[in-house]
């Protein structure tokens, strides 16, 4: 069964265009939905928020995240 990740996307988040997601979001999205381990490694401003809120209010269940972002923010604060 083919996971249509704009039809999703449009019914979580109505009164957003779906241009938001890039193809390697849909692509993401779609692997996690279809049960897959998946890794994405991205920068900064990548847009991975968007395929955690989009897979997790998706599959309606607990998501964890493991981001490095509060050691970022410390190894920046310390730079400065």
């Amino acid at each position: 069964m083919a996971i249509d990740v704009n039809e999703i996307y449009r019914k979580l988040f109505p009164k957003s265009s779906i241009e938001n997601l890039y193809d390697f979001q849909k692509k993401t999205i779609e692997r996690v939905l279809n049960g897959n381990n998946t890794l994405a490694i991205m920068p900064t401003g990548g847009g991975k928020s968007l395929i955690y809120w989009t897979s997790g209010l998706a599959l309606k269940g607990i998501s964890i995240i493991i981001s490095p972002l509060i050691a970022l923010i410390d190894e920046q604060s310390c730079r400065a």
